[in-house]
């Protein structure tokens, strides 16, 4: 069992990806915005008090793709440190069941982002979607790597998300 492990900054095109590699390996994408938006619906105006939630449903999720062998892409954004405990969770939710977990982490300018976040696509799943929103989100975020060994590192304001795919599947064996 391999779980993908996509993460990186709004608006860096992690979904876009994601959705090129699946094509590619024809594994599910289970996205960022699946469970936070159960507990969405749940918590309309309290989302944040219940994160723990959001992230219990995402380990239930892990430790079953692991303990069934099957494979998955996960989309994330990861804040620093204060992200680094519910990370180190998934992780442990995954290896003991003898899967891998392999992460990417996308990066881009600011200036590309600020142009991808407007785009209509990033309506359906309720995402940050002006420019405004998530330069303050940007201000007020670190959005650093993630203190792991082996992340594949891909600079995609220049490549398409299917050759972004491209990289990935080549990178870890799946093509």
């Amino acid at each position: 069992m391999k779980l993908f492990f996509i993460y990186g900054p709004p608006a860096v095109g992690k979904l876009t990806v994601a959705n090129e590699l699946a094509k590619i390996t024809g594994f599910p994408v289970f996205h960022n915005h699946l469970t936070r938006d159960i507990v969405h619906e749940l918590y309309p105006h309290t989302l944040s008090e219940h994160y723990d939630l959001v992230h219990h449903l995402r380990l239930t999720v892990f430790h079953y793709l692991a303990s069934h062998g099957t494979s998955a892409i996960f989309t994330y954004v990861y804040d620093g440190k204060s992200d680094w405990p519910a990370v180190k969770q998934m992780i442990q939710s995954i290896e003991p069941s003898g899967g891998e977990v392999c992460f990417v982490e996308l990066t881009t300018d600011r200036a590309t982002l600020l142009n991808r976040v407007t785009e209509d696509s990033r309506k359906t799943h309720k995402k940050i979607h002006s420019a405004e929103t998530l330069t303050e989100v940007m201000d007020a975020n670190s959005f650093s790597s993630a203190p792991l060994k082996n992340i594949l590192v891909i600079d995609n304001t220049n490549l398409s998300a299917h050759d972004t795919a491209v990289q990935i599947a080549t990178h870890y064996g799946v093509i």
